[in-house]
């Protein structure tokens, strides 16, 4: 006859199990608690000086696609970010410009007038520059628009 061991249990280890549980769940809870009042209280904001020195350093590099990224997500829309986001919207409208442009290559209806209207942006914007240092630039630009 076989007999049925009984199983013991051992209420330490059920004790230790449960509290790691909770500490975990805690830790967690925290980590998500932290990030949502930092993003409803917006203590992410960045000082002028670091958004300074990364739009600095996108503008000198002519990395645009960064730079407008850098300006958009960190919300940098002060007056001090000015020149920074009249080199973005020349680059946006030569990009905008090349799309819609070779859209109309393509036959797509109302694509060359949009072309058009960016070609026209991008010349206004070349033409009256607000910042001295950026009239090379969206000259440069408007030389690319007028290659294509």
């Amino acid at each position: 006859m076989k007999h049925k061991q009984s199983k013991t249990i051992s209420w330490a280890k059920i004790a230790l199990k449960a509290a790691a549980v909770i500490l975990i769940g805690f830790i967690v809870f925290e980590m998500y608690w932290g990030t949502f009042q930092i993003a409803a209280e917006g203590e992410n904001k960045i000082s002028d000086a670091d958004g300074i020195n990364w739009c600095e350093e996108y503008y000198h590099e002519r990395a645009y696609a960064k730079l407008y990224d850098t300006l958009t997500l960190s919300g940098l829309y002060a007056d001090c970010y000015d020149v920074y986001w009249e080199a973005v919207d020349g680059y946006e409208a030569l990009i905008q410009y090349n799309q819609w442009h070779e859209a109309a290559q393509l036959g797509i209806d109302g694509a060359e007038q949009e072309a058009q209207n960016c070609y026209k942006t991008l010349e206004d914007l070349a033409r009256n520059p607000e910042f001295p240092q950026n009239a090379k630039i969206l000259n440069g630009f408007l030389e690319q628009a007028k290659g294509n």
